[in-house]
């Protein structure tokens, strides 16, 4: 089993926030631009979709916006 440093937590979720207020930015002024990279998320196939599902859920919590693209 693979074990994490804290360091690496703590950046990790860094770079979620990051990653999420970034997403909340473009959902405001660009929001053709999120649904066009979203469908070809999907359009990348399942292991994708999951991982962006799983990856939403862990930012949800502190960006409840984002919540509805899961």
């Amino acid at each position: 089993m693979l074990f994490r440093s804290e360091g690496f937590a703590t950046k990790a979720g860094k770079d979620r926030a990051q990653a999420a207020q970034l997403l909340e930015v473009m959902l405001e002024d660009l929001p053709d631009a999120v649904t066009v990279a979203h469908a070809s998320l999907v359009s990348r196939g399942r292991g994708w979709v999951s991982r962006f599902q799983r990856a939403i859920r862990k930012v949800a919590k502190d960006y409840p916006r984002l919540a509805k693209l899961g």
